[in-house]
């Protein structure tokens, strides 16, 4: 069995875990405010990668984002 499967796995459940007990905790102060905050420090971590990405000539996009696209284009 590969070790990083199980890596990712058991990351996936700390952060989850991690981010449950901050929301749970901090819902007694402004549970919208811990929202936004989370979904824009998410933001800041992900660009500079989906840019790389995006930029790069091995980025080939996949049908998962022509399903994503489909309520901004129409069906096709």
């Amino acid at each position: 069995m590969q070790l990083l499967p199980i890596a990712l796995a058991l990351s996936a459940a700390l952060i989850h875990a991690c981010w449950s007990l901050l929301s749970k905790r901090l819902s007694r102060y402004d549970p919208t405010a811990f929202v936004w905050l989370a979904s824009l420090g998410s933001l800041l971590a992900y660009a500079p990668v989906v840019l790389v990405l995006t930029e790069s000539s091995a980025f080939r996009p996949s049908g998962t984002q022509a399903v994503a696209e489909m309520p901004v284009h129409g069906h096709r």
